[in-house]
């Protein structure tokens, strides 16, 4: 379910940003974060109390290796999946102090 799910954020989020304007674009993406964050929590808190929560450590445990199966997932997906063209990346800015 985490995972069909973080494909259905992703993909809602981009298209929820697609008109956005640029000046606007923080904004949307935060919310976009605090959206993700609380859909997180709530299925974090489903494991604990599934697995045994306020009963010892056992609910903490259930919910440090589902984080970290997903964390590990999303970094795989995330590799494979996201190609950036060269000719597509910003050009390198070099910053220059005002000395």
């Amino acid at each position: 379910m985490g995972a069909s799910m973080a494909g259905v954020f992703a993909t809602a989020q981009n298209l929820a940003l697609m008109g956005v304007a640029d000046t606007d674009a923080g904004a949307a993406s935060n919310a976009m974060n605090q959206v993700g964050g609380a859909v997180g929590l709530a299925v974090l808190t489903n494991v604990f109390v599934a697995v045994g929560g306020g009963a010892g450590t056992g609910g903490y445990v259930g919910v440090f290796l589902v984080a970290a199966v997903g964390l590990a997932l999303a970094a795989v997906i995330a590799a494979v999946l996201i190609r950036v063209d060269p000719a597509d990346a910003p050009a390198k800015r070099v910053a220059v102090s005002a000395h």
